[in-house]
């Protein structure tokens, strides 16, 4: 049962990270409330190798069909990939019983930020606009 749980929310999850991004907070929570005795760390391990494939997946799509501004690219990659490394290192010294607590709080945060912040992409777009192409 625990699977066809973690699959049904593995399937919405991508869903949605296809669809407007995010799918971490379905998939996040679903993978604490099936797995409550796991270690966090293994638990965000799991959604970011989800959320890397899926990535993967678009990217390619996307730059089969667009024109990428790959001097914008790299070195955002490069602080996310140095930013993924640095919370996959803090996840591990944090409590587990604190990160249990916490995480509703911070999914809440990030819901209202999400819903705040509707003109983020529109201020992304005049930034990689001042980016020269290649």
């Amino acid at each position: 049962m625990e699977l066809f749980i973690v699959s049904i929310a593995s399937l919405l999850a991508g869903f949605v990270d296809a669809i407007v991004g995010g799918g971490g907070l379905i998939l996040v929570p679903a993978l604490f409330a099936v797995f409550p005795t796991t270690h966090p760390a293994t638990l965000f391990g799991i959604n970011k190798g989800a959320s890397v494939w899926g990535t993967a997946v678009a990217t390619r799509q996307y730059a089969r069909r667009v024109d990428l501004r790959w001097a914008a690219l790299l070195p955002a990659a490069a602080a996310g990939f140095a930013g993924s490394l640095a919370g996959a290192w803090l996840v591990t010294i944090i409590s587990p019983g604190f990160l249990r607590k916490a995480l509703p709080f911070v999914l809440l945060a990030v819901l209202a930020y999400t819903l705040v912040k509707k003109t983020w992409a529109a201020t992304t777009r005049r930034v990689l606009a001042a980016v020269p192409k290649r």
